[in-house]
């Protein structure tokens, strides 16, 4: 999610190289995102030469990346600062100094790249992480630029869009979310209106590290009368709507006086600790 300011160009790069540096993503569908552009070209097909013997993925493979086409800017060894939670996403954005670790060294080198093509200094500060979306919202407000790019709670940076405290991804020059590091699931799935105010691409694995699970209560699903989730999905009737309209049946105060508290009943809990 990018805080409304100027430092658009240096952001397409980043998230462009950041696929260069760490590897592609594997294949995707063609974004169905309306700003989105089709790629001109696919991408290069390996023909081996023995069907019992096949060609070896070259090392190189990592870096058939598109590049975007950027101006040539300086910006005099100024500052583009992340905003950060705690724990692995921070460590997918900045790297102190090179390790031989893999994707610590891959960070390092990516930034440098960046660095020295732009003149500028890439730095991060890391924030509680149910902290980061209040406090970014503030800095917002006031109209402070100290930091470009925010990378936090999904589900309480979301809660801040409607503010207008974020850009809209659509209208920063030179990305294309057709590109193979952008998850064309996240594209979709995350614009409306031909808008994008948070998106996840390659710069942070965590989608594909997280897989998540609902797990839900048969004795409840059977006391309030609710239909059966398998079966829904079977016949294409899951829908968020549906969802939540099961989560408010089953949700209960169930000590009757009128405050949401750890006595009640609630229809959904998340790791973060949200409840519905």
């Amino acid at each position: 999610m990018t805080v409304k300011n100027r430092w658009m160009i240096p952001l397409g790069l980043l998230l462009a190289l950041t696929a260069a540096s760490c590897g592609n993503g594997g294949e995707e569908l063609p974004s169905s995102a309306e700003r989105a552009s089709a790629p001109e070209d696919s991408a290069p097909v390996s023909h081996p030469e023995s069907a019992d013997e096949p060609e070896p993925e070259s090392e190189s493979a990592v870096w058939e990346v598109p590049a975007p086409e950027l101006p040539e800017l300086d910006y005099g060894g100024k500052v583009f600062r992340f905003m950060s939670c705690e724990g692995l996403t921070s460590g997918f954005l900045y790297a102190e100094a090179m390790n031989g670790e893999t994707v610590n060294d891959a960070i390092f080198r990516r930034n440098l790249m960046i660095g020295e093509k732009f003149h500028l200094v890439m730095d991060r500060d890391v924030y509680d992480y149910m902290e980061i979306a209040e406090y970014a919202a503030k800095l917002a407000m006031t109209g402070d630029t100290t930091y470009q790019i925010v990378f936090g709670n999904s589900t309480e940076l979301g809660d801040r869009i409607p503010l207008g405290y974020f850009y809209d991804f659509c209208e920063i020059p030179y990305i294309d979310f057709s590109a193979p590091y952008w998850y064309q699931l996240s594209v979709s799935a995350m614009s409306s209106y031909g808008r994008i105010f948070m998106i996840s691409s390659d710069i942070c694995p965590t989608p594909l590290q997280n897989a998540y699970v609902i797990y839900f209560n048969k004795r409840l699903l059977a006391e309030n009368d609710l239909a059966d989730p398998y079966r829904l999905v079977d016949e294409n009737l899951w829908t968020v709507d549906r969802f939540l309209s099961m989560v408010s049946a089953v949700s209960s105060d169930l000590n009757g006086d009128g405050v949401w508290d750890e006595s009640d009943q609630y229809g959904f809990g998340a790791h973060s600790g949200r409840r519905v």
